[in-house]
């Protein structure tokens, strides 16, 4: 009818009951602080504001581990009683019962397959999907002393039609920071998509660095980002409405660039925005907003 679809992105927790060894402590753990009543009560103001003005909602759930909130099947009900796509990220519990649970109310899964789970589960989740029409992506990520192994799983899921990729450990658990101990060379060359026996060459010679030269990564935040992109002050964003990110303390906020204050779920007072704001940037210099949000000439 109205051709819309807003988008929620819900980090629904910050608990998980998996004790991964390999898991920095403060992403292990964790509190629920929140009943599924209080849930459900976010989930229907939601669904109140943004059914006037869209067709559907697409809920994107992680965690944490979602799978170990209680009611978990609850929640999504709740989502799936108004026409949603609804996608979640799990490591898809330690048996098929915490999977059955959830599988008639979620669209797509992104399942991390760790290297002590249960295969038959795996499995489980992976026929569910294929028979049902239900979008799945795996991510494995690689262990010390077992990477090899790993990527033959990888490579057998690829084979199977599902789209898979692996990833390295990291101290802080982020991309781009320090390994955890217990790599070996030949698997660091593995995960970077080389030979095992892999050698660098020897670096290049320094290149002097001129310490008066300006920043290269600067942008003067006054000149758009493309020749033809166009002022953004004063024109209409819906940030907010069409997209909503939310913590798993409850924050919200609708857009990269933070420009409007959206409050937390879960204050009693609490409602969605269910209007559209002037912006007051110069310009959008966010893709993601830009794909995400409608921003209109008035």
């Amino acid at each position: 009818m109205f051709g819309i679809d807003c988008e929620v992105f819900w980090h629904i927790t910050d608990y998980c009951d998996q004790e991964c060894s390999y898991c920095p402590p403060r992403y292990r753990g964790g509190l629920v602080t929140r009943s599924t009543e209080e849930y459900i009560a976010v989930i229907e103001k939601i669904q109140a504001s943004k059914y006037q003005f869209a067709d559907k909602i697409k809920w994107n759930l992680s965690g944490g581990e979602a799978l170990a909130l209680d009611d978990i099947h609850r929640i999504l009900r709740t989502m799936k009683e108004r026409e949603s796509f609804i996608k979640i990220e799990t490591s898809g519990g330690n048996s098929w019962f915490d999977y059955m649970a959830i599988q008639d109310y979620i669209d797509q899964i992104t399942l991390t397959y760790h290297h002590w789970q249960n295969p038959s589960v795996v499995n489980y989740i992976i026929d569910f999907c294929q028979t049902n029409n239900k979008i799945i992506k795996i991510k494995v990520p690689y262990y010390p002393g077992k990477v090899k192994e790993q990527i033959a799983i990888i490579e057998d899921l690829t084979s199977q039609g599902i789209y898979a990729h692996g990833f390295s450990l990291h101290v802080d658990a982020r991309h781009g920071n320090k390994l955890i101990d217990g790599y070996s060379q030949g698997e660091i060359n593995l995960m970077n998509g080389l030979a095992e026996d892999w050698t660098p060459p020897p670096p290049p010679p320094p290149v002097p660095v001129d310490p008066n030269a300006p920043d290269p990564n600067w942008k003067d935040p006054n000149i758009p980002p493309s020749p033809t992109e166009k002022q953004s002050l004063g024109r209409e964003c819906y940030a907010g409405m069409d997209y909503m990110y939310i913590s798993h303390k409850g924050y919200a906020n609708g857009s990269d660039c933070g420009g409007r204050t959206l409050g937390n779920v879960f204050d009693t007072e609490w409602q969605p925005v269910s209007t559209s704001f002037d912006c007051p940037m110069f310009w959008c210099h966010s893709s993601n907003d830009k794909k995400k949000i409608r921003i209109i000439n008035k």
